[in-house]
């Protein structure tokens, strides 16, 4: 908030004038406007954000190769991102470890795959500067923020896929899922795409000599544009999501155990 000279709260209308003298005293060869250095400020951040993933794309043929080199990986019924109408979609998965995540990036390439991560893990610098590079947005799983939810909803409505862990922690088991996958679908509109991974929790030195299977299934995704707002649809939504993530396990469960 900018105060006069009586310490008294500025009206707009005084401030854009104070901002438009300031031009005309500077020489500016245009009218100013008080929008102006917001507009600069996220020109500034979208350039930003578009370096870091220009950097992911120029590396991901190299990672993709070396992930080949420490897994047999198979992608089954992966989702034909063009059928969704230009926008993109949210895949929810379950979690089993951190390499589940970059085996799902994989399995998407070429698209790249942003993620939703909590806000503890961008603590560290490095740690920070890894996933920002990654497209990872930061997230307070105990209050998530508005800003937070526009950013994954404008990244989804200009064609982006983002991963978000449903189960909100790692785990074998086939636990309640949080509603947040489905509450960023759904206001984004865009489908939500179950997925399922089976495969080791980790990356080792010793899967170059040893690789073991890696396998991503996808589940036909559940739309979500004509679907009014609120909390029964997110509900409904996430018992959708947890019953067609439950089928694919039990799917993958009877392939492991026929081979």
């Amino acid at each position: 908030m900018f105060l006069t000279v009586q310490r008294t709260p500025m009206p707009t209308t005084g401030f854009r004038k104070m901002l438009a003298r300031t031009a005309e005293g500077a020489e500016f060869p245009f009218p100013v406007h008080p929008h102006m250095p917001w507009h600069a400020c996220g020109y500034r951040d979208a350039v930003s954000q578009g370096c870091r993933m220009n950097i992911l794309t120029v590396i991901s043929p190299g990672l993709k190769v070396l992930f080949e080199r420490v897994g047999k990986p198979e992608v089954i019924n992966r989702p034909d991102f063009s059928q969704f109408g230009g926008t993109g979609a949210v895949i929810a998965c379950n979690h089993v470890g951190w390499a589940d995540s970059l085996w799902m990036a994989y399995a998407v390439y070429p698209r790249q795959l942003r993620y939703m991560s909590k806000q503890e893990l961008f603590s560290p610098s490095l740690s920070r500067w890894v996933l920002e590079h990654v497209g990872s947005i930061p997230i307070d799983r105990a209050d998530p923020s508005p800003s937070s939810i526009k950013t994954a909803v404008d990244i989804l409505q200009d064609g982006g896929v983002i991963l978000i862990f449903p189960s909100g922690t790692r785990s074998d088991e086939n636990i309640a899922f949080k509603r947040g996958a489905a509450t960023v679908a759904l206001h984004a509109r865009v489908p939500l795409v179950p997925a399922f991974f089976q495969g080791p929790k980790q990356m080792q030195v010793a899967h170059l000599l040893h690789r073991p299977l890696i396998r991503v299934t996808f589940g036909s995704p559940i739309p979500t544009a004509e679907l009014p707002f609120g909390k029964g649809t997110t509900i409904e939504l996430t018992r959708q999501l947890q019953a067609a993530i439950g089928e694919l396990r039990s799917i993958a469960d009877s392939k492991q155990f026929a081979a």
